[in-house]
């Protein structure tokens, strides 16, 4: 699942030819995934709490 991510994002082309580099990339392109990912269960997490106060709230 992460790979297609990365190649759906675009980020499985690295330009780098060192291997140093290369790793740089790889690893720059997971986190920039892993954030994208934490930041979507964060807002998942936001609209379900302020569907709950909305709920309370009419109540």
């Amino acid at each position: 699942m992460a790979k297609n991510y990365l190649n759906h994002r675009r980020m499985d082309v690295v330009r780098e030819v060192s291997p140093d580099a290369f790793a740089r990339a790889i690893a720059l392109s997971v986190l920039g995934a892993n954030i994208h990912r934490l930041g979507r269960i964060v807002r998942a997490q936001e609209r379900e709490r302020l569907r709950r106060q909305r709920l309370r709230s009419a109540a």
